[in-house]
């Protein structure tokens, strides 16, 4: 049997796991069905007032994703929270040394390119991007180098995986045109991920939303996977297979508002129709499609895992 870690390593290869397709949840927020209490929080952070509860706390979010990952047979790590700073290199570099080898560890990131701006600053965006393209241009700049010194810092403590945060689509298509996405965001997301994989990370493109106008765009910065192929915009996992398939590796997609609500014959079915479609050749990285809220029914979740272990397994 395949260890976690080479499983993922090879469905991140475009190669076929030797048993079954690698999987991780990038936030399982009612882990507390496995952990016996909550999971932490970035705001749990926040509210810290000595350093020796801060120690602590790292050393408690630590423990619980080992727990979480040799629970639910993960092959990946992403920490979440704490999302930024110092503790989240420490949790980072605490998490390689123990789990090094046999699983993969992951930061997720800010990632460096415009993405949909804030209610209040939405109708101010659109006049600066038609009126002062420059400026556009000189701040796309800016942020990829303060994504690039970030990146690197994650890397340098641990992270083997970097999943780019941005969230550029909504369900009806991408915020910006693929004229303005070619402009504004492909060639400083280009500069991005290539940075990342001379520093010899994974780098794997996340949005919600229908990305499919420009997902070629996205495709050809470089990256080596994309996350979550967003099944309630539309976004079709077994399309993006068929036409992407042999160029980057699938991180999805069990369809996360059925794995909310349920009925529990919909979420094995959305699980089913993720592993079937995709798995084949390998590059699959199991997942749901969005955050699992903290109160999902337990079983909900079980249905998600108990399709991979219908489904999953590449003998049949």
């Amino acid at each position: 049997m395949a260890n976690r870690y080479d499983r993922i390593k090879k469905a991140l290869s475009l190669q076929q796991p030797d048993d079954k397709v690698p999987c991780y949840e990038g936030l399982l927020s009612c882990a507390q069905h496995v952990l016996g209490h909550h999971l932490t929080t970035n705001e749990d952070f926040a509210r810290l007032a000595s350093e020796s509860e801060r120690e602590r706390l790292r050393g408690q979010v630590v423990d619980d994703y080992i727990e979480l990952a040799d629970t639910l047979d993960w092959s990946l790590i992403m920490v979440y929270a704490p999302f930024a700073g110092p503790d989240h290199l420490a949790v980072i570099s605490r998490l390689r040394e123990l789990v090094d080898g046999k699983i993969m560890v992951g930061s997720w990131v800010c990632g460096g390119s415009y993405t949909i701006p804030e209610g209040a600053d939405l109708e101010r965006f659109c006049y600066w991007l038609c009126d002062e393209p420059d400026e556009v241009h000189e701040r796309a700049g800016q942020m990829v180098n303060t994504a690039n010194e970030w990146g690197k810092q994650c890397i340098d403590a641990g992270s083997e995986l970097v999943i780019l945060a941005n969230d550029i689509a909504f369900n009806q298509g991408p915020f910006l045109s693929p004229k303005q996405f070619s402009e504004y965001v492909t060639p400083y997301l280009t500069e991005h991920v290539a940075y990342l994989k001379s520093l010899g990370a994974w780098v794997v493109f996340h949005s919600d939303g229908d990305l499919m106008p420009v997902l070629d765009q996205i495709v050809s910065s470089g990256i080596h996977g994309l996350n979550p192929i967003d099944p309630m915009a539309g976004m079709d996992i077994a399309e993006v297979k068929r036409l992407y398939g042999d160029k980057i590796a699938l991180f999805g997609n069990v369809q996360c508002d059925l794995v909310h609500r349920g009925p529990l014959e919909s979420i094995s079915q959305s699980g089913r129709y993720a592993l079937e479609s995709a798995k084949q050749g390998g590059g699959l990285v199991y997942c749901t499609s969005s955050e699992v809220f903290e109160d999902t029914p337990w079983e909900n979740y079980q249905a998600v895992i108990d399709a991979r272990v219908k489904w999953g397994n590449y003998a049949i």
